[in-house]
């Protein structure tokens, strides 16, 4: 062997001494690289999931208290004494108007437990410009209210509780919040 032959033995060393040298850095960086990506679409992931649930949280906060009202006049709990049905047909059509329009926002879960809580408290299509009945009992309400022909007669408390807290229930996943669901406090009416 010649020097000659050692000479390109050793410049082959050099060269693959080099290309390691040079790999590892162009390694780390290109490692780097696709980290910063997957940490970039987890961010952009998780700005996206906050923001429906803060536009969630507003659309709640405008639905809560007339599904409240809603609740409270079937089952005589708080305010129902000062509840009219003319103000509870007010209160279907405004939530209506929120969980169809902003539909994409609301799970499936969340929407299907919204229309059984609406169906379980309201008789809907009764015919043609007929207002949707209240399904709830006609019992100790306020005779001062003009649309009392809204009113049922139907005793139907424990399933509203239900469809009620089921909605919280949906509600509250969506939220990230827990709550505990009260037993149905259902009073002997006179």
């Amino acid at each position: 062997m010649s020097s000659h032959q050692n000479h390109n033995s050793w410049n082959s060393l050099e060269i693959a001494k080099l290309l390691m040298s040079l790999a590892t850095p162009v390694l780390v960086v290109l490692v780097g690289f696709w980290i910063n990506l997957g940490l970039q679409d987890f961010n952009a992931r998780v700005a996206q999931e906050t923001a429906v649930v803060e536009q969630r949280t507003e659309l709640w906060g405008r639905m809560a208290e007339p599904l409240n009202d809603i609740y409270a006049y079937n089952v005589y709990v708080g305010s129902w004494q000062s509840i009219t049905p003319e103000q509870l047909l007010k209160h279907k059509r405004t939530l209506d108007k929120i969980a169809y329009s902003y539909r994409p926002f609301f799970s499936d879960d969340f929407f299907d437990a919204y229309i059984g809580y609406i169906n379980e408290a309201f008789e809907i299509g009764r015919g043609w410009k007929m207002d949707a009945g209240i399904r709830a009992l006609k019992n100790n309400r306020p005779t001062d209210a003009k649309r009392t022909d809204l009113i049922l007669g139907v005793d139907n408390r424990e399933r509203v509780h239900e469809k009620y807290y089921n909605l919280l229930d949906i509600v509250a996943d969506e939220l990230k919040l827990k709550i505990k669901r009260p037993k149905p406090v259902i009073r002997q009416l006179d």
